[in-house]
């Protein structure tokens, strides 16, 4: 299976987490891998950005170029960018207003027919909240399964907890790996039927 896998900002462990497993079981596997502490895993196709515009080009044209079985979106992309960049320094003796735009949802712009899995995080959400804004993102263009939580949730290392909603069912999740493995066998029994 080929699979296509997106990370930007944060520091990008879950989506190395789940790059690596799914080249574990077998997976050819393409990472679009922004600025991040986490190293990619070494066997792993890697495509560096540094920008929302390069993660979102990078994405857009792999999902159109190339036949992805699934593209996992586990990117922590930037919600808002600057509606203007200047080049250069300001002075610290002036003030600044900087007007913040929201950025185009880069899963939104994927081909319809190519499944997907969505990732959602919050802050300060209750499990409640979280998985009433998770389950309607299952209705969209075909989302296989959505991982909602909080930033909070999201601890050192491994720590990560999350809730892992399908259309079947809804898992918690306490760690990085836990997460990608519920990924991927979700995934594995899609693909198998």
């Amino acid at each position: 299976r080929h699979t296509g896998a997106a990370h930007h900002s944060t520091l990008g462990r879950l989506a190395c987490r789940v790059a690596g497993e799914a080249f574990c079981r077998g997976a050819d596997v393409t990472l679009v891998y922004g600025p991040g502490t986490a190293v990619p895993p070494p066997a792993v196709r890697t495509l560096s950005v540094r920008t929302y515009q390069e993660m979102r080009d990078a994405v857009l044209r792999l999902a159109t170029e190339e036949r992805f079985d699934v593209a996992i979106m586990a990117a922590a992309v930037l919600d808002f960018v600057p509606e203007t960049v200047e080049q250069g320094k300001r002075s610290s003796a002036q003030g600044w207003a900087v007007t913040l735009v929201p950025t185009e949802k880069i899963i939104d712009r994927l081909p319809p027919a190519l499944p997907r899995v969505a990732f959602k995080l919050e802050s300060g959400r209750s499990e409640a909240e979280l998985l009433e804004i998770g389950r309607p993102l299952l209705a969209r263009d075909n989302t296989w399964a959505v991982v909602a939580g909080n930033l909070e949730g999201v601890g050192p290392g491994e720590a990560q907890e999350s809730w892992v909603l399908t259309p079947a069912a809804t898992h918690v999740c306490r760690t990085k790996g836990e997460i990608a493995e519920r990924i991927l066998e979700g995934l594995a029994g899609r693909f198998s039927s």
